[in-house]
């Protein structure tokens, strides 16, 4: 199977997850300005892994939506489902390891960091 890349298109979820990352800047510069620059690296780390599933789930897995492969279809948006929560948090953790990412807050369990950063 061959994938196709379009720049444009790209351009275009580029140009989405500056939208994301602005509107979370504003929200922290508004709430907390004393950790205003770590967050602002967080929020970096955290759009870059949006930008990318955004660009997979509707460039890839939603034009294969159709009620022919509807059990593939539902493993594809489960897997989707899974990479937004659970690959979220794991990011984050990546990005923890690498000194990338400052965690301002400890989850008592990974189902609760997942509950606490998925939204």
């Amino acid at each position: 199977m061959k994938l196709s890349f379009d720049k444009q298109r790209f351009k275009f979820y580029l140009w989405a997850g500056l939208a994301y990352f602005v509107l979370w800047l504003f929200d922290d510069f508004d709430n907390v300005q004393a950790t205003f620059f770590p967050r602002f690296l967080n929020n970096l780390w955290r759009v870059i892994y949006i930008i990318v599933l955004n660009y997979i789930f509707f460039e890839y897995v939603l034009p294969r939506v159709s009620l022919k492969k509807i059990f593939s279809i539902l493993f594809l948006l489960f897997a989707q489902l899974m990479l937004y929560s659970f690959g979220l948090y794991a990011w984050r953790a990546f990005g923890i390891l690498l000194h990338v990412y400052t965690p301002f807050r400890t989850d008592p369990s990974i189902v609760e960091g997942v509950g606490y950063h998925f939204p």
